[in-house]
């Protein structure tokens, strides 16, 4: 990254984009809540310590690098060096003493290297967040220097936003030239906003968590997912009561627990998926039934699953979800456009046929005050069947 003598203020807890304050004669990244502060050169970004009010420069045993960083990051999500240095086009012993310098200078084991594939350690996870941060900070500044795209990455866990994703990104990039939409699939809750992969999250529950900000887009039906051959396809639609002493398949984040079925269900055989495409393979081999919204029938379709109508089922509430303090110069235009094609989908809906269901408050709704000029009453219900 080469020197732009820029100042910029980066909380790297709560923000994890780069707010400019102004030119000035000096190359510092400062992370005031940390006491960190991170220094650009032609080759790397220098991590040192704030000392007192004033940045003063570490010595050259203490930096931390951008390259130490992303060393750690690549090998925890490849899970072995030989992947990882591969990926980085460095040699194995080149990456193994990059990694074991970081270690040093935080005098903590990162990696455990002891067992056939390596994973991290409890410091090494404290540590990750952070290292994402910095290295999703570093990208945007270099595509800002050189005017690139601004790129706004945009996280879901299931199907984004169903029928709609492909409209809703289309119209943005066409309303906001320079700008380009990175869809990200995570299997995090907040589909990568807490770390800092994402600058805004389509998520299929109402979000509890009191930091963030969302605008209910629609709600979806439900509808129930069966194996071939299973007595109840036989049927055209079902109850939750059909259901109740079926085994259950579910995902590790998604919008169906036992809650729908109440006390009932305290004695079941539960099999947790870590993602669709597990979901569905388990549902097929027969480990159980699922609930999902009715979007997956159209993008997640499998040979040995049927699908079926669930009459008495909650619906599904899709949300857009972001954090305030994480500013980015799209992220209003993204939010009013899905919020005007989600609308637009609704009444077009309710003109013809029946529409798939009633939101249970309005879709417009804002759960944060500040919220994109939308209508800024703060939801008081709270779905609690957490897509399958």
């Amino acid at each position: 990254m080469r020197s732009s003598h820029s100042l910029f203020a980066v909380d790297m807890v709560c923000d994890p984009t780069l707010a400019r304050l102004g030119t000035v004669r000096s190359e510092y990244i400062c992370h005031r809540k940390s006491g960190l502060y991170f220094r650009s050169s032609p080759t790397s970004l220098v991590v040192g310590v704030l000392g007192g009010r004033r940045a003063k420069m570490a010595s050259s045993e203490s930096r931390i690098e951008v390259r130490h960083l992303r060393a750690l990051v690549t090998l925890v999500e490849q899970g072995s060096f030989t992947r990882a240095s591969n990926m980085l086009s460095v040699s194995q012993p080149a990456l193994s003493r990059t990694v074991a310098q970081l270690e040093r200078l935080v005098d903590a084991r990162l990696v455990d290297r002891s067992g056939p594939q390596v994973t991290v350690t409890e410091a090494g996870a404290r540590l990750l967040p952070y290292a994402h941060r910095v290295l999703t900070t570093v990208q945007e500044a270099e595509d800002a220097v050189r005017e690139r795209r601004t790129v706004l990455r945009v996280g879901f866990t299931w199907t984004a936003a169903g029928e709609y994703t492909s409209e809703i990104v289309r119209e943005f990039e066409e309303m906001c030239p320079g700008a380009h939409v990175e869809l990200v699939r995570t299997m995090t809750p907040l589909a990568g906003l807490d770390e800092g992969d994402t600058h805004l999250a389509f998520l299929r529950s109402e979000p509890s968590d009191e930091r963030v900000a969302s605008v209910l887009l629609l709600t979806e039906p439900r509808v129930a997912a069966l194996p071939v051959g299973h007595p109840l396809t036989d049927r055209e639609s079902l109850s939750l009561r059909d259901l109740a002493a079926e085994p259950l398949v579910v995902g590790a984040i998604g919008t169906t627990t036992t809650d729908l079925w109440g006390h009932a269900s305290n004695n079941r055989t539960i099999t947790t998926a870590r993602n669709i495409d597990e979901w569905l393979e388990a549902i097929a081999v027969g480990r159980g039934v699922g609930v999902t919204p009715l979007s997956t029938t159209t993008f997640h379709l499998h040979p040995h699953v049927r699908f079926r109508a669930l009459t008495d089922a909650p619906p599904v509430p899709l949300e857009l979800v972001w954090l305030p303090g994480a500013h980015h110069p799209f992220r209003e235009a993204f939010i009013s456009i899905a919020v005007g094609i989600t609308r637009r989908a609704r009444a077009s809906s309710a003109a013809g046929s029946a529409p798939p269901a009633s939101p249970s408050r309005s879709p417009a709704d804002a759960r944060h005050p500040g919220a994109t000029g939308l209508a800024t009453r703060r939801s008081r219900h709270h779905n609690h069947s957490h897509s399958a």
